[in-house]
């Protein structure tokens, strides 16, 4: 909708801030195989049961705060879920021989050099958009209820802080490897990890990609006993079209208490959350 559009204040920045919200606590340990997150908050927010009821309380509070602000970051926190719920299955389906997070980094490199031109095996996103690492106010004011009443606990600003300078930390120094000095010393601390923490060396971006990954030939894959042939790309587009649909039926309940359309969005279990 061009009229919310034009009310909206956003740049490349406050974009990157927000796409990255989903999984900032996942961060929060990072390189620390003792340090333990007690919140775990990226697996819950990765989760239907969990994420639901979270996302329509955020849509509630939202409409109630009358905040563009926070209508963007919202569409954001969608965005991450849908992403990832797609992708996470397309990947395991289209790889046997490649960890999931290496292959989550093959797309993300395509996709990156692709669309924007960017070489995440030597450009930093922490100085390409070195004005992304800062928690607003709106956005905690946003989250903060949903999460009492979603999640069951409330993470404090100094948290949000904690993770967002890790994430920082991540993309300035661990995502590239000019001579694999890094890959080196990852694969060394991957022995000594906790066993089910990401590895160490699947941070490092190389200029590498698994054609089978891309499904440029549409080869049939299952999905739940499901039959796709997507390739990544039209994976992708069918989710931006997906995403697009969903946002509408937001803004028709936001700003023309019009239900309707996002009642069709939700899981049948959590039509009656929404009024």
């Amino acid at each position: 909708d061009n009229n919310i559009i034009k009310k909206i204040n956003y740049n490349d920045d406050l974009i990157f801030n927000y796409a990255s919200f989903n999984d900032l606590a996942s961060y929060y340990s990072i390189l620390n195989p003792f340090k333990i997150d007690k919140y775990n908050i990226t697996s819950k927010l990765k989760a239907d049961e969990y994420f639901y009821p979270f996302i329509i309380n955020c849509i509630k509070g939202c409409k109630e705060h009358d905040s563009y602000d926070e209508l963007l970051f919202l569409y954001a926190i969608l965005s991450n879920y849908l992403i990832d719920k797609n992708m996470r299955p397309y990947i395991f389906a289209n790889t046997t021989k490649i960890n999931y997070y290496d292959a989550s980094n093959m797309l993300e490199y395509y996709y990156a050099n692709l669309h924007y031109k960017i070489d995440l095996s030597k450009d930093k996103l922490s100085t390409i958009f070195e004005n992304s690492f800062t928690i607003q106010p709106y956005q905690i004011n946003l989250i903060n209820e949903p999460m009492i009443k979603s999640l069951g606990f409330l993470c404090s600003n100094n948290y949000y802080q904690k993770c967002i300078k890790k994430y920082k930390y991540f993309l300035t120094n661990l995502t590239t490897s000019k001579r694999k000095i890094k890959y080196f010393f990852f694969k060394i601390y991957d022995i000594f990890k906790r066993k089910n923490n990401r590895k160490a060396s699947s941070y490092i971006y190389f200029k590498h990609i698994n054609v089978e990954l891309l499904n440029k030939s549409n080869k049939p894959y299952l999905i739940n006993d499901i039959t796709y042939n997507y390739s990544f790309d039209q994976l992708f587009d069918k989710i931006s079209s997906d995403l697009l649909s969903f946002i509408e039926a937001i803004n028709q309940y936001m700003f023309n208490n019009n239900s309707k359309g996002l009642k069709l969005k939700l899981p049948q279990e959590y039509i009656n959350m929404i009024n």
